[in-house]
């Protein structure tokens, strides 16, 4: 018996990979899409960061513009900031109480800080930040994503580059890995001629090992932990 934790699997040398069905085809494009839209979302949300950093960055002269929370309305604990600049953007809280009798307001801080920055700082101060859930159509998306990407690895076919069970290892410890396996399992999307198999594939215990090494880092580069 062949051992899940062998490099490869071994094919027939120089067996023929059929591209998928139209069927096949156009769900993995529709799958494609949601999943690019995702990983481009989670890219672009803003990054967690402290106030702290937030007044470190805006002194180094890398923030472009910052949107800060002003409450007007009698508040106490955190409101929010956000901010462009070099690098992702970014979001962070800061006290703010105008409640009891210890007032504190660490906007003014933030406040005086970009106005003191070597760069010039484009400030808007709005009541509420715009909230950071996300409509309920794209959690039906996503859940639907959910259910059909893998009914798409077992009812589909026989993947090229590895096998199912290295493709379901490595989607479970980083999703978007998920996108590569809709790109080009069992043939590229954009190529519509059949492939040759390689003689060896990756098979599900080294996929298992890779997903735990390199999984986590994969999604902190994307979330820009």
């Amino acid at each position: 018996m062949t051992s899940v934790l062998a490099p490869a699997a071994t094919l027939p040398a120089g067996n023929p990979v059929r591209p998928s069905s139209r069927v096949h085809l156009a769900v993995r494009l529709v799958l494609l899409a949601v999943l690019v839209a995702g990983a481009v979302q989670a890219a672009l949300r803003p990054v967690d960061r402290t106030a702290d950093e937030l007044e470190a960055a805006l002194a180094a002269g890398e923030v472009a513009t910052m949107t800060i929370e002003r409450p007007t309305v009698p508040t106490i604990g955190g409101v929010g900031v956000t901010w462009t600049g070099d690098g992702r953007p970014g979001r962070a809280t800061y006290r703010f109480d105008s409640i009891s009798d210890q007032r504190v307001d660490e906007g003014r801080r933030l406040l005086a800080a970009a106005a003191a920055s070597p760069r010039d700082v484009e400030v808007r101060e709005v009541e509420e930040l715009p909230s950071r859930s996300s409509p309920a159509w794209q959690l039906y998306l996503a859940l639907g994503a959910l259910v059909a990407l893998p009914l798409t690895l077992v009812a589909g076919p026989e993947p090229r580059l590895a096998t199912r069970w290295a493709w379901f290892w490595l989607a479970v410890h980083a999703w978007p890995v998920a996108i590569a396996y809709l790109a080009l399992e069992p043939t590229p999307v954009w190529d519509r001629r059949g492939r040759t198999a390689p003689e060896r594939r990756l098979t599900g215990g080294w996929a298992f090992l890779l997903g735990l090494l390199l999984g986590p880092a994969l999604l902190r580069a994307l979330a820009g932990a």
